[in-house]
């Protein structure tokens, strides 16, 4: 098999391996439950697991899934990963639909079950396997990508500095006598010696990729990214990140055939830089990594490679450098040492030129190929020709090669800048804004130093879980690690060991030389040392620090202060960086040539048996510890194993998860709250309030979620204290909706047990509706008028009153309602405070006068206060509250209500023969939108008037109705013009039930309606005629032309609508009006 193809097999065969083992690593994550956050971002979010919900709102909503230009949203955009949850979740719905359809088919009679049973699979939670199982995948995947780019970061070290000492060569050829020499230092010493130092150099350059990618695949610090689900989006940003940067890194070392090649590679990454940070927002550091390795690795000058050259400088080189042609044809003569005569320079240097341009970087060796051709071709050309020859090829070079890297960087920083410019018009803040002490404890520190030290510190606690993950956890909240005040404090030492490193890196790489090199103030190239020097300041600015930076707290805060999960991505450059010491401490197992024998050139040999003895003593001193140092890598990279198998054991359910992190961060916050929940779903309460308590100590004043929890445990065993607790609750908006809900049950429940205690209980529910964080003065006003209704005597009852109203004159407007801190709160407007506050007032007299009547609500004193509500407020209290287009189920019912519906309830339930009570009520139902029950009770009333006029007889008792303002009995006249009335507003509440949107009611079934209203209306006004012209009085002459007139305007509007059935006085019109009635009826 050639070279090329048992190389490709083999890193084939490398990535599979490292696949495997990464899987193998987290297999026993299968089983696992939902934990922690996975709760919030899948079960909980109607984006991943409601199916029939329109995709183009994942890319409207944040990760959890609030709308993202809410001021409640988290601000984590991350569409991609959000579409990959909900399509893990169709296919785990899928199999299980599967499962439950087998299932249903044994059911007996399970027809309906089973369809019943499928309809609701696509809304249950989803099955955890299909996500855990996806995880796995990925993480895999990511470890074989992860080896893929190892192995090109390390041959672009390995492979040396860039081809500006072509421009030496020429000088050197044109005009010294030394002949052309190698650029790079890589296999550059003589004798046998240094081709082996060299030989080793490369065995160990190729074992470092899969020492890195071991170690990532195994590294305990990722349980908490591939064990738990939430961790997908880190796994996701990796997946499309390495890829970017592969493609990048082929289009700057210009592993491509011609310039639409090169572009095509540079969009390419940028299309998945982009998908990346749509994963994850950290994706979008891509773009650092893609400028780091191009200032700092990839050459200037560099040629773009013809189709036939692409994709095999590369190899060639890699072929020529295991192979050791450099030692090989240094040692056969192949590199002249003098030579006489330009020709035979030239001659002799074009091989040379040749060898170093395969031994250095791609884009060095098609420089280099160059070169050849120039060399050639001025072999007859004078010494000064050649010279400025070479200048210009060089400076040339130089040009395009400084002019293409710098468009490449330039189009990187756009792809950024477009980024975020696309991502603060999406969500309208790019930060988040909701997080709390208990969350990032750094914000709220009390000095400007404690925050720096603290944040320092910071970052040596996740250096530390990267070099030693001894203790993880899947919360670190406060107070799990305190606050850093003082520069006595010896954790200080931890930071200034990791500055140090990171300054060491840095000043060793020398960064600004680059600019030098850029400028032209440096023609020569850096030396392998150097070169590799900036490439270690490359990994580690682009592939840990970059991807760590948005989470360090250095130019913004974030919402979390440490999360494991977060070192997912910044652990790629950790793992390549240390595979470099980890492969040299392997070295004796690469090496198998025997150490003591005596090098064949100069005067290294030493005969003398001290001498060698030494040496050999020496020699086997050294191989002991290196090979001692091998040891301990293997055991390492098993013990890692080892722990990461152990750790995802933690990960099966939350009782274990944070049984775990009871050990790791027992004061934190969030530990001992979600302890405490575990605790009461066992119902052991009194571990549960132990926790909680705990909880609530971390952080008394911000952290207010324990008070609810603590509320529960106590609802069975001390309900007062339960209800204190939980009117806490409601000042906190993260369980302030949760809170508001047990109140409202645990208040019902009081008022049904102990009646003796209602309106106590109903009073105190309504001044918790009533509070600054809720607001909800509406249902508060109703409850504060329901509770005077059932008090014991009137003056309870005024008391309870002047309480409500005087709240109602300090309550200040609501413009906003839901906001983040106030997730519950309804907006109120001066105006509807005012209107509240009138009707609450007109409302107190009828109040008063029920409790004063002992319960008899056919009393005068009660009609008469009933009736002058009703005259004075009835048409503006009768209005349900305005609600702002938009509202919600929730605020609509808040804001509609009032104590108005409840008080005509309770009066028309005391006597449904009042007929104006019967009309109130279908007025209100009118206004409440019931239109087909407002019209049965506004024809009743209709029917009660107009019975006022039909002569008292034996068989008929006529019931006594009051006027208008209770304070007599009705006249006829009055009767009538109140049943009349009654009839229009019947036929208003048809022609509201016509235009209705639904079209409840068609044309013609209008209009037998409306004809059975108008023979009705018309009977009235003819039987008023007709009482008339019996009295025969000139008193009551204005009083038969008003009702002939009456009945000649409804008999006009009979025959518009084609009533031709109103005749009055015709046996044969009153049978045919009595069956349109019929009719009409059974439209209705």
């Amino acid at each position: 098999m050639p070279v090329p193809a048992r190389r490709g097999a083999g890193r084939l065969s490398s990535a599979l391996l490292v696949a495997a083992v990464a899987a193998a690593a987290y297999v026993n994550t299968l089983p696992a439950q939902f934990t922690f956050d996975d709760a919030f971002a899948i079960v909980h979010n109607a984006d991943v697991t409601d199916l029939s919900k329109p995709l183009r709102a994942i890319f409207r909503n944040d990760f959890w899934g609030q709308d993202l230009a809410s001021p409640m949203s988290h601000k984590s955009y991350r569409p991609l990963a959000t579409l990959s949850f909900r399509a893990q979740h169709w296919l785990a719905s899928s199999l299980g639909r599967g499962r439950d359809a087998a299932e249903a088919e044994q059911v007996e009679g399970g027809g309906q079950q089973a369809r019943q049973g499928q309809l609701q699979a696509s809304r249950r939670p989803a099955r955890p396997f299909v996500f855990h199982l996806t995880n796995v995948a990925v993480h895999a995947l990511v470890t074989a990508l992860v080896y893929r780019l190892a192995c090109q970061l390390v041959a672009a070290r390995q492979l040396g500095a860039s081809p500006l000492p072509v421009a030496a060569a020429f000088a050197k050829t044109a005009g010294t006598k030394g002949g052309l020499k190698p650029s790079s230092s890589v296999g550059n010493g003589s004798g046998s010696g240094s081709g082996r130092r060299a030989g080793v150099a490369v065995r160990q350059a190729s074992l470092e990729p899969l020492l890195a990618a071991l170690l990532f695949a195994v590294h305990p610090v990722h349980t908490e990214a591939v064990a738990g689900i939430v961790g997908h989006a880190e796994l996701l940003c990796a997946a499309l990140s390495i890829p970017a940067l592969l493609a990048y890194m082929a289009a700057a070392d210009g592993r491509v055939s011609g310039l639409a090649s090169h572009w095509r590679h540079v969009g390419a990454a940028v299309l998945l830089g982009w998908a990346a940070a749509l994963s994850k927002e950290i994706g979008i550091t891509i773009m650092g990594a893609m400028l780091c390795y191009d200032a700092l690795v990839s050459p200037i000058a560099f040629q773009l490679q013809p189709p036939q050259l692409a994709g095999t400088v590369c190899r060639q080189q890699r072929r020529h450098q295991q192979q050791g042609l450099v030692e090989k044809e240094k040692q056969q003569g192949l590199v002249p040492q003098a030579s006489s005569g330009r020709s035979a320079k030239l001659a002799s240097a074009a091989p040379t030129a040749r060898l170093a341009g395969r031994d250095a970087m791609p884009a060095a060796a098609v420089a280099a190929a160059a070169t050849e051709l120039l060399l050639l071709a001025a072999a007859n050309s004078s010494s000064s020709d050649l010279a400025l020859a070479s200048s210009v090829a060089v400076s040339a070079a130089r040009r395009r090669g400084l002019k293409l890297k710098l468009q490449r960087m330039a189009v990187a920083v756009a792809a950024v800048l477009l980024y975020v410019g696309g991502r603060a018009w999406l969500a309208g803040d790019q930060l988040v804004r909701i997080y709390r002490k208990v969350e990032n404890p750094i914000p709220f520190a009390a000095s400007s130093l404690t925050r720096k030290l603290t944040t320092g510190y910071l970052h040596a606690r996740y250096a530390g879980l990267l070099v030693a993950p001894l203790q993880l956890s899947a919360d670190w909240s406060y107070a799990c690690i305190e606050y850093v005040s003082s520069l006595s404090d010896p954790r200080n030492l931890a930071t200034a060991a990791l500055n140090a490193v990171l300054l060491a890196i840095l000043l060793a790489a020398q960064p600004w030389q680059v600019l030098l090199e850029w400028a032209g103030y440096r023609n020569e190239a850096p030396s392998a040392a150097a070169h590799a020097r900036r490439w270690r300041l490359a990994v580690t600015a682009g592939l840990l620090v970059g991807p760590f930076f948005p989470a360090s707290n250095v130019l913004f805060y974030v919402g979390t202060f440490i999360g494991e999960r977060l070192l997912y991505v910044p652990s790629i450059g950790y793992c390549i960086l240390i595979a470099q010491p980890l492969a040299a401490a392997l070295h004796p197992l690469l090496d198998q040539r025997k150490r003591g024998s005596c090098s064949t050139t100069g005067n290294s040999c030493s005969t003398g048996a001290d001498g060698g003895g030494t040496a050999r003593g020496r020699h086997v001193k050294l191989r002991r510890l290196r090979c001692g140092a091998a040891a301990l890598v293997l055991a390492a990279m098993l013990c890692f194993f080892t722990a990461t198998v152990v750790r995802n054991l933690d990960w099966l359910d939350e009782e274990r998860l944070f049984t775990a992190a009871q050990k790791v961060c027992w004061r934190s916050g969030k530990v001992q709250l979600n302890s405490g929940i575990i605790e009461r779903r066992y119902e052991r309460m009194a571990k549960a309030e132990s926790h909680f308590l705990l909880a609530q100590a971390a952080d008394p004043d911000g952290f207010c979620e324990p008070q609810y929890h603590i509320a529960l445990t106590l609802l069975n065993r001390n309900l007062t204290r339960a209800v204190e607790y939980l009117e806490r609750g409601v000042a906190c908006k993260y369980t302030a909706a949760d809170s508001v809900k047990a109140l409202n049950q645990i208040y019902l429940q009081l008022m049904e047990r102990t009646p003796e205690r209602s309106a106590a209980f109903t009073e105190r529910w309504a001044a918790v509706l009533a509070r600054p964080e809720l607001q909800r003065f509406t249902e508060a006003a109703t409850y504060f008028e329901s509770a005077a209704a059932k008090a014991q005597t009137p003056v309870v009852a005024a008391m309870m009153l002047n309480r409500a109203q005087s709240l109602l004159q300090e309550a200040q407007p609501v413009a906003e309602g839901r906001t983040p801190d106030h997730p519950v709160r309804v907006p109120a407007s001066r105006h509807q405070l005012d209107l509240l506050l009138r009707c609450m007032v007109a409302r107190r007299p009828v109040i008063l006068a029920m409790l004063s009547s002992g319960g008899n609500l056919q009393t005068r004193e009660v009609k008469q206060a009933a009736y002058s509500y009703l005259n004075t407020h009835g048409e503006e209290c009768r209005q349900p509250m305005a609600v702002e287009p938009g509202a919600g189920v929730e605020d609509q019912a808040a804001r509609s209500s009032t104590y108005h519906t409840a008080l005509m309830h309770e009066l028309q339930e005391g006597d449904v023969n009042d007929p104006w009570l019967q009309q109130e009520w279908g007025l209100m139902l009118v206004a409440a939108g019931r239109v087909q029950e407002a019209l049965a009770h506004l024809e009743v009333a209709g029917h009660i008037f107009a019975a006022q006029l039909q002569p008292p007889s034996k068989g008929l008792q006529r019931g006594v109705v009051l006027d208008r303002q209770g304070r007599r009995a009705i006249t006829e006249e009055e009767a009538a013009a109140a049943a009349v009335r009654a009839y229009q507003h019947a036929r208003a509440a048809v022609e509201v039930l016509t235009a209705a949107p639904d079209g409840r009611l068609d044309r013609a079934a209008r209009g037998r309606v409306l004809c059975h209203l108008l023979q009705q209306e018309c009977g009235v006004a003819h039987q008023q005629v007709e009482s008339s012209k019996v009295l025969h009085s000139d008193p009551e002459a204005h009083r038969t032309a008003a009702a002939a007139k009456l009945l000649s305007q409804c008999l006009a509007e009979g025959r518009a609508l084609g009533c031709t059935a109103l005749q009055f006085g015709d046996s044969g019109g009153s049978n045919r009006a009595g069956s349109r009635s019929a009719a009409a009826k059974d439209e209705l």
